[in-house]
């Protein structure tokens, strides 16, 4: 029994969405655009949204382009909110890695992602 959880720790902590941190680039936003345009994992985002509206969103698409399927999905809660969030384990990303934002505020999205 003992060999069989240590083999699957292992295979667990060798999968692609495990992130060495030390690896990670650390990107920061204030536009919708591309992230990245090679598959990758996203372990971290900060959303800051600076005098906007309360519903405010920050998407992180499986794309190189502004279509494709949202990630993650941020959310204002109140005017110039801050939303931290990490994931762990990280989200893969097989296409590519864009930023939409939509609402009226001014914003800093910060991303934590690797390229695989």
């Amino acid at each position: 029994m003992k060999k069989l959880l240590l083999v699957m720790a292992l295979m667990l902590l060798s999968g692609i969405a495990w992130a060495n941190t030390d690896n990670l680039a650390s990107s920061e936003y204030s536009a919708s655009g591309q992230v990245s345009a090679a598959q990758g994992i996203v372990c971290a985002v900060t959303f800051t949204d600076i005098g906007g509206t309360a519903g405010d969103k920050m998407q992180l698409l499986n794309s190189t382009t502004s279509s494709g399927n949202s990630e993650i999905t941020m959310t204002a809660a109140t005017v110039n909110a801050t939303v931290v969030q990490s994931f762990s384990p990280c989200v893969y990303f097989s296409t590519g890695i864009y930023l939409v934002k939509t609402g009226s505020g001014t914003y800093a999205v910060d991303v934590q992602y690797q390229t695989l």
